[in-house]
């Protein structure tokens, strides 16, 4: 699978559902714990 996202295959950025800053760390927690989004990445 990683090669697929190498030659451009896949798009990575379409399973990220929410980015948010560190600061509202809390809100993605809640937001994953409950099942919301796809993938949430923590941006520093």
């Amino acid at each position: 699978m990683p090669q697929l996202f190498a030659d451009g295959v896949i798009d990575p950025a379409v399973f990220i559902s929410d980015r948010l800053p560190l600061a509202d760390y809390s809100v993605a927690a809640e937001r994953f714990a409950a099942g919301i989004g796809r993938k949430i990445q923590i941006v520093p």
